[in-house]
């Protein structure tokens, strides 16, 4: 996955984009996949091309249906995850940074189109169906994007591509403006930095008051805003991206499962097969053995 890497402005920062060629389109099987919490400069297109899925941000949750997409604002903090591991789910994903689009800082494409689109916090994903004129040339036009990223020379048609595009996206935010209040974004920054803090550092001994300490914040409103953000305490979310990056390392590697429950965080391999086990329902290595199974792509 592409969310790995935090900057010092605290975004994520994303493989496969360059300077000189800022869009990247993946194919993914979210059955497969867990997105982690994250956030970056670019904006995002979900197309669901089979399945359905839930992107969560901070001030909601968004059902994306098959033939259906979605549209992330820049530095929205969100996730995303299939609405039914046991049916196979794939979507493709658009990311690219508006310059792009834009040219030149303080271009008029800038300041007329691009600029209050991002400057937007009435919405932070936009739900995008075939119900409107708009919504229906989107998913076609997304479909087209795909299709012709892999094709050579295809550059200047993408860029045209994506500018349709985009002035469907400003008709379909006109549309959908009235229905939603913007919201504060309270503690986003905070949960940024504890989240930051926790991606940088979570193969060490944590406590409350590290992850809490990194936001200048006391331990009680640490815990507010994880539970009111993210749904659960930072235990149980550091505990949770911990395990994901041991099953990673049990994917990619031939270390011995000791030595990636210590590179991971956890105090011994005991009390990470118990923890293991719980989360994914078999023991580390059952799990590496049994990986390039259906069923172990289903987990």
């Amino acid at each position: 996955m592409f969310l790995n890497i935090m900057d010092d402005n605290q975004q994520q920062k994303i493989g496969g984009i360059t300077p000189e060629y800022p869009l990247l389109v993946e194919w993914h099987n979210m059955n497969a996949l867990d997105v982690p919490w994250h956030w970056h400069e670019e904006v995002e297109f979900k197309y669901v091309l089979q399945g359905a899925i839930r992107v969560r941000t901070e001030q909601g949750e968004y059902e994306i249906r098959e033939g259906e997409a979605s549209f992330t604002n820049s530095n929205i903090l969100e996730t995303s995850e299939s609405m039914d591991r046991s049916c196979n789910t794939e979507i493709f994903t658009v990311i690219f940074n508006t310059v792009l689009l834009s040219g030149y800082f303080q271009s008029i494409f800038e300041k007329k189109y691009i600029r209050p689109v991002l400057s937007n916090r009435h919405f932070d994903v936009l739900r995008i169906t075939r119900d409107s004129a708009p919504g229906k040339n989107i998913c076609k036009n997304l479909l087209r994007v795909r299709s012709l990223y892999e094709q050579e020379n295809k550059e200047f048609q993408l860029r045209s591509l994506l500018s349709e595009i985009w002035l469907d996206l400003i008709l379909e935010i006109e549309e959908h403006m009235h229905k939603k209040p913007a919201s504060p974004g309270a503690g986003r920054d905070r949960i940024r930095y504890m989240l930051q803090f926790i991606y940088s550092n979570y193969a060490e001994k944590l406590t409350l008051e590290d992850i809490a300490g990194s936001a200048n914040i006391s331990e009680r409103e640490a815990l507010r805003t994880f539970k009111r953000i993210l749904g659960k305490a930072p235990f149980d979310y550091l505990n949770e991206y911990r395990l994901n990056k041991a099953r990673e390392l049990l994917e990619s590697t031939d270390l011995p499962i000791t030595e990636i429950a210590l590179d991971t965080g956890f105090s011994d391999s005991t009390y990470f097969g118990k923890v293991f086990k719980k989360y994914f329902h078999c023991t580390p290595r059952e799990y590496r053995k049994g990986m390039q199974s259906p069923l172990s792509q289903k987990e």
